[in-house]
């Protein structure tokens, strides 16, 4: 097996699949890095960015996910605890992958822009077979741990 070919083959593959996954949302831009350790990692958009400034609204990692938040950016990385495909073919094909951790947004007071409270999505999963992608939304005013599909 050729490793350049594969590796490149298997970057391409994770960008298109988690970029097509959370770009449906409209919210952020995703890609996979070609990390040692596979991960998914969710960069906002700067239409995003500014709604969270607007709101007041703070940003964090949920572990095991890392982050890097700042004024101009947030960039949070989510390692991949499932991977399931095909493995035995010289070309590597994917079913499904799931990422472990998430990102925590929090309005700690209500003004102009936000009744205040909190919403975290984690453990992203997405179905290649089924085209789905799947997240657990958990926040306050009774959003409690539903697992819903993008």
């Amino acid at each position: 097996m050729q490793t350049s070919g594969y590796m490149a083959y298997v970057k391409t593959l994770r960008t298109v699949v988690a970029a097509s996954a959370l770009a449906a949302a409209g919210l952020a831009q995703a890609q996979l890095a070609p990390f040692v350790t596979p991960q998914l990692t969710l960069a906002f958009s700067e239409d995003l960015m500014g709604a969270l400034a607007v709101g007041g609204i703070q940003t964090s990692p949920i572990a095991p996910a890392v982050g890097k938040v700042s004024d101009n950016s947030i960039v949070i990385a989510a390692p991949l605890v499932d991977i399931s495909g095909d493995l035995a073919r010289p070309v590597i094909y994917f079913d499904s992958f799931t990422s472990a951790g998430g990102v925590a947004m929090v309005a700690p007071t209500a003004n102009f822009a936000t009744s205040g409270g909190s919403l975290s999505v984690t453990n992203v999963h997405v179905d290649l077979a089924s085209q789905g992608i799947y997240a657990k939304v958990s926040g306050a005013n009774g959003l409690s741990g539903r697992s819903v599909r993008v």
